[in-house]
């Protein structure tokens, strides 16, 4: 995830929250887990990887679910964006 400096310059945030859901099929997807990212700190200057294990079961059919974390000032979504993704 961006640093704090990037995040801003850009207006580009980690997400509040990250949802992973699977199943056999579309219609029956369960959550298989959430993730928090952590905020950026000031003058922090890593980029962060948001990482989740789980106990693994066969999945046919995988979503994923990044939510922007809200503007403070107007309550509207804040920009995310999804460079790369790995699964393994």
């Amino acid at each position: 995830f961006p640093s704090h400096d990037m995040v801003e310059e850009t207006g580009v945030h980690p997400p509040a929250v990250i949802e992973i859901w699977g199943g056999d099929n579309e219609q029956g997807l369960k959550l298989i887990t959430t993730i928090r990212p952590a905020r950026p700190i000031k003058k922090e200057k890593l980029l962060k990887i948001a990482e989740a294990s789980f106990t693994a079961r066969p999945v046919s059919c995988l979503k994923i679910i990044a939510k922007p974390p809200l503007d403070e000032k107007s309550k509207n979504p804040r920009l995310i964006l999804v460079d790369e993704m790995f699964l393994n």
